[in-house]
């Protein structure tokens, strides 16, 4: 939802998307080409919603997030199958 919100201003169109594999680990993706986030961005300062709901899945799944910011966003989400 926060690429639905946030990558695509004033109608611009793009690209999300969702793939989820196994590959040692569960791996959730979630990307989109759009604008991408502020330079001055930190994840651990975030007080989205839906940021923080983000790291709070992540930390009941005690798994680990990567965030990649190049041509838009991209979400790297790892946790192991308990």
């Amino acid at each position: 939802s926060n690429s639905l919100k946030h990558a695509f201003p004033n109608g611009r169109k793009g690209t999300i998307s969702v793939s989820f594999k196994l590959d040692k680990h569960f791996i959730l993706l979630v990307e989109d080409d759009g604008i991408g986030l502020p330079d001055n961005f930190k994840l651990d300062k975030s007080k989205t919603l839906g940021l923080q709901l983000v790291q709070t899945f992540i930390a009941q799944l005690k798994g680990s997030l990567e965030v990649k910011i190049n041509e838009g966003t991209k979400y790297k989400i790892t946790f192991i199958d308990r």
